[in-house]
Protein backbone atom coordinates (compact mmCIF):
# COMPACT_ATOMS: atom_id res chain seq x y z
CA UNK A 1 0.00 0.00 0.00
CA UNK A 2 1.08 3.50 -0.41
CA UNK A 3 2.12 5.32 3.16
CA UNK A 4 -0.46 8.20 3.98
CA UNK A 5 2.24 10.06 6.21
CA UNK A 6 5.56 11.28 4.25
CA UNK A 7 8.84 10.56 5.41
CA UNK A 8 10.52 13.33 7.27
CA UNK A 9 13.31 14.67 5.24
CA UNK A 10 15.60 14.41 7.95
CA UNK A 11 15.68 10.74 8.15
CA UNK A 12 19.12 10.71 7.15
CA UNK A 13 20.38 12.39 10.21
CA UNK A 14 17.85 11.40 13.05
CA UNK A 15 16.93 7.53 12.53
CA UNK A 16 17.17 4.33 14.94
CA UNK A 17 19.85 3.42 13.36
CA UNK A 18 22.40 6.11 14.47
CA UNK A 19 20.57 6.83 17.50
CA UNK A 20 21.90 3.09 18.70
CA UNK A 21 25.41 4.12 17.50
CA UNK A 22 25.25 7.08 19.90
CA UNK A 23 25.04 6.25 23.55
CA UNK A 24 24.54 10.09 24.29
CA UNK A 25 21.79 9.91 22.12
CA UNK A 26 17.66 10.32 23.05
CA UNK A 27 17.23 6.45 22.92
CA UNK A 28 19.89 5.81 25.67
CA UNK A 29 18.27 8.91 27.67
CA UNK A 30 15.33 7.47 27.64
CA UNK A 31 16.57 4.14 28.46
CA UNK A 32 18.02 5.60 31.75
CA UNK A 33 15.10 7.28 32.60
CA UNK A 34 12.78 3.55 32.03
CA UNK A 35 15.39 2.79 34.62
CA UNK A 36 14.78 4.83 37.11
CA UNK A 37 11.16 4.37 37.04
CA UNK A 38 11.96 0.58 37.42
CA UNK A 39 14.54 1.78 40.62
CA UNK A 40 12.23 4.26 42.25
CA UNK A 41 9.13 3.39 43.27
CA UNK A 42 8.07 7.06 44.16
CA UNK A 43 8.35 7.91 40.65
CA UNK A 44 5.10 6.30 39.60
CA UNK A 45 3.17 6.45 43.50
CA UNK A 46 5.17 8.94 45.45
CA UNK A 47 3.15 12.40 46.39
CA UNK A 48 3.26 14.93 43.75
CA UNK A 49 4.43 18.79 44.67
CA UNK A 50 4.24 21.08 41.89
CA UNK A 51 6.93 23.60 42.08
CA UNK A 52 7.32 27.22 40.84
CA UNK A 53 3.78 27.42 39.35
CA UNK A 54 3.90 30.68 37.76
CA UNK A 55 7.12 30.09 36.10
CA UNK A 56 6.61 30.20 32.16
CA UNK A 57 9.71 28.28 31.32
CA UNK A 58 10.47 26.03 33.90
CA UNK A 59 8.24 23.17 34.62
CA UNK A 60 9.52 21.20 38.11
CA UNK A 61 8.19 19.41 40.51
CA UNK A 62 8.66 16.60 43.33
CA UNK A 63 7.73 13.24 44.14
CA UNK A 64 7.69 11.66 47.84
CA UNK A 65 6.90 9.34 50.32
CA UNK A 66 8.06 8.41 53.57
CA UNK A 67 11.65 8.09 52.91
CA UNK A 68 12.65 9.36 49.53
CA UNK A 69 12.32 12.97 47.08
CA UNK A 70 12.84 13.10 43.88
CA UNK A 71 13.16 16.28 41.86
CA UNK A 72 12.87 17.16 38.70
CA UNK A 73 13.50 20.63 36.89
CA UNK A 74 12.83 21.27 33.26
CA UNK A 75 13.66 23.92 30.75
CA UNK A 76 11.08 23.42 27.67
CA UNK A 77 12.30 26.55 25.95
CA UNK A 78 14.93 27.26 23.26
CA UNK A 79 16.03 30.11 26.07
CA UNK A 80 18.64 29.96 29.16
CA UNK A 81 16.28 29.66 32.39
CA UNK A 82 17.44 30.92 36.01
CA UNK A 83 15.62 29.25 38.72
CA UNK A 84 16.89 29.85 42.90
CA UNK A 85 19.00 26.35 43.11
CA UNK A 86 20.00 27.11 46.96
CA UNK A 87 17.94 24.01 48.07
CA UNK A 88 19.49 21.86 45.28
CA UNK A 89 22.78 21.17 47.19
CA UNK A 90 20.81 19.11 49.48
CA UNK A 91 20.15 16.38 46.53
CA UNK A 92 22.12 14.26 44.59
CA UNK A 93 21.85 14.48 40.91
CA UNK A 94 20.91 11.14 39.24
CA UNK A 95 20.14 12.39 35.51
CA UNK A 96 20.63 15.14 33.09
CA UNK A 97 20.60 15.80 29.83
CA UNK A 98 23.52 17.72 29.57
CA UNK A 99 27.41 15.77 29.43
CA UNK A 100 28.48 18.07 31.87
CA UNK A 101 25.81 17.77 34.76
CA UNK A 102 25.78 21.47 36.10
CA UNK A 103 23.77 22.20 39.41
CA UNK A 104 23.51 25.76 39.44
CA UNK A 105 20.33 27.92 38.94
CA UNK A 106 20.26 28.24 35.57
CA UNK A 107 18.98 25.93 33.04
CA UNK A 108 20.00 26.02 29.10
CA UNK A 109 17.54 25.42 26.52
CA UNK A 110 15.75 22.30 26.66
CA UNK A 111 17.90 21.17 30.08
CA UNK A 112 16.52 18.51 32.16
CA UNK A 113 17.53 17.56 35.74
CA UNK A 114 16.48 15.12 38.07
CA UNK A 115 17.93 14.92 41.24
CA UNK A 116 17.15 12.74 44.78
CA UNK A 117 17.14 12.84 48.11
Amino acid sequence: GEPWIKVNPNYIVINAEDQLKDRNSVFYYYKQLIALRKQYELICFGDFELLLPENKQIFAYRRFNGSQMIKVICNFTDKEAVYDSTEDQAYELLLANYDDKKTDGNLRPYEARVFIK
